[in-house]
């Protein structure tokens, strides 16, 4: 039986399919001005005592972008300057007034989120679609590069290449102990480019938070996310540049799991594995053991994997289109 191998090949990284500008206004961002202010109310709520250029900082924003904001908090009374360092708003050290303060726990009652600004869902979406991989990318050298530390019988790797150049599902059987999940493991090293993850996403008013360190892999170009401008970032700051994510899932697996997951006392939902390993891989192992049932749980994938849409549930009921472009492994 011949095999493949490929010791000295290396996967040289790409150029980032995808860098989220800079927002230049608050209109660009897909933000209003009152999401701003709440936004900023309640990270002062929080944390008091904060500098102007770390609060925008905080949102993720340039700070050009708050100060009139700011300007409009203070003229209401809402916010206060204790101390300045410098000139402006970007030096002053912000903390609420009573008012202040009362205002903040009324956006609290709606939810508890005082994370980065958030990003529209429409943004998010066009740019999942332009991270994902384009076929064609895959030759036999990038594959074997990948599998270099395993030994694949050269059947299995002729096999191999097509479905993962599909980009849309790959389904590895065989018997127990004989290397399928070692083999979708090996498939992440395929990956020679970084994508960018909102921290969190806007539909209608609800926030859902995107981000999550135990699958994004953050990676900073250079060490910086900023230019070697004084405050002038690389990209957007509302998203992380990271490594494409892989995430496992087992025998635990429900059908609830895949949809949003709301926390009742921040108010705030949380993304399904197969949202957060958007442009990435999301591997179903021990397919066939989960509480649901194989048929269920394929039929749940229909229709993302045929549209590359997923149909997400509130708790009110209303529902929210997301881009599904996860390469899913059974």
């Amino acid at each position: 039986m011949s095999t493949v191998s490929a010791t000295a090949l290396t996967l040289d990284l790409e150029e980032d399919p995808f860098v989220p500008p800079v927002p230049q206004t608050i209109e660009q961002a897909g933000l209003s001005p009152s999401q701003v202010e709440q936004l900023i109310l309640k990270i002062l709520y929080f944390g008091d005592d904060i500098v102007g250029r770390d609060l925008a900082g905080a949102l993720g924003l340039k700070f050009s972008l708050i100060d009139g904001i700011l300007e409009f908090l203070k003229r209401h009374h809402l916010v206060e300057v204790k101390r300045s360092s410098g000139f402006g708003n970007v030096s002053g050290v912000f903390a609420l007034s009573e008012a202040g303060r009362d205002r903040a726990r009324e956006f609290l009652e709606v939810n508890q989120y005082s994370g980065s600004a958030p990003v529209p869902i429409d943004q998010y979406t066009s740019a999942a679609r332009a991270q994902r991989s384009k076929e064609g990318w895959l030759n036999k050298d990038n594959l074997a590069a990948a599998c270099q530390h395993m030994v694949v019988d050269e059947l299995n790797f002729n096999k191999i290449g097509p479905a993962v150049n599909n980009g849309k599902s790959f389904l590895i059987y065989g018997l127990p102990g004989n290397g399928k999940t070692y083999l979708a493991e090996a498939l992440v090293n395929l990956a020679r480019s970084y994508i960018y993850v909102p921290y969190a996403v806007e539909y209608q008013g609800s926030i859902i938070q995107m981000f999550d360190p135990v699958y994004h892999k953050r990676v900073e170009e250079n060490g910086d996310t900023h230019s070697t401008l004084a405050f002038e970032p690389q990209y957007d700051g509302r998203w992380v540049r990271c490594r494409r994510p892989f995430i496992v899932t087992g025998g635990e697996l429900t059908l609830e799991m895949l949809d949003l997951s709301y926390n009742p006392s921040a108010k705030v939902y949380d993304a399904p594995f197969q949202i957060k390993a958007n442009n990435g891989i999301y591997l179903i192992d021990d397919f066939g053991r989960q509480k649901v049932s194989p048929a269920a749980l394929l039929n749940r994938w229909i229709i993302p994997m045929d549209r590359r849409v997923d149909y997400l549930t509130f708790q009110t009921g209303g529902k929210v289109a997301v881009p599904f472009e996860t390469f899913l492994i059974f």
